[in-house]
């Protein structure tokens, strides 16, 4: 069974981006801290899910991250999510 090139060229970086942002929240200090209190505290704004950590069912990306930019990157400039260029934004 074959997949469609388009499908997976979605899905790949789609999972990467979670996998590394699972990584960060791991080796960065800050998302220690704050694991740490959705850990001992469920019943507050921080939660863990799918190895991930929220805030207010929000993703919680460590600041100053590479992968801020990637996303910025991936949402603004792609051609599937992002900006269609200055002539067809401004029609």
């Amino acid at each position: 069974m074959t997949s469609s090139p388009c499908l997976t060229t979605l899905y790949v970086p789609q999972t990467q981006v979670w996998n590394n942002i699972k990584e960060e929240a791991i080796s960065y200090p800050y998302m220690q801290k704050i694991g740490k209190v959705a850990t001992e505290n469920p019943n507050n704004p921080y939660t863990w899910r799918y190895g991930l950590l929220h805030y207010k069912n929000r993703v919680v990306i460590p600041p100053n991250s590479d992968i801020i930019q990637q996303l910025l990157r991936e949402f603004h400039d792609s051609h599937l999510g992002g900006h269609s260029g200055v002539l067809r934004t401004y029609k």
